[in-house]
């Protein structure tokens, strides 16, 4: 076998050694010390905190556009139609929502 493969071989191996020691064991560190998870990309999470438009309102219940999505929701404010929002959390296939700040 030629030397040249045999570096090529452990430099991959070391790289690869590298990235698994930084995924799991350096930004984990790196999140609880400074107390910054990662925001979740997609689920349920990923929701609260993002801005909806109503669509339909009646009561303490509705509807609220989102992305191009339209999601049951719920909240304690009395809210008019084409009204922004910002979700709190979501259950299952309904939002729970509040008013933005003005």
């Amino acid at each position: 076998m030629s030397d040249g493969i045999v570096y090529l071989g452990l430099l991959v191996v070391a790289g690869w050694l590298l990235f698994e020691l930084t995924e799991h064991v350096l930004l984990p560190l790196y999140w609880a010390i400074s107390g910054k998870a990662p925001r979740p990309q997609n689920g349920p999470g990923s929701l609260a905190g993002r801005t909806a438009r109503v669509v339909r309102w009646k009561g303490n219940k509705g509807q609220v556009k989102l992305g191009g999505e339209i999601w049951r929701a719920t909240s304690r404010d009395n809210l008019l139609e084409k009204e922004r929002v910002v979700i709190i959390k979501a259950e299952g296939l309904t939002l729970s929502v509040s008013r933005t700040a003005k």
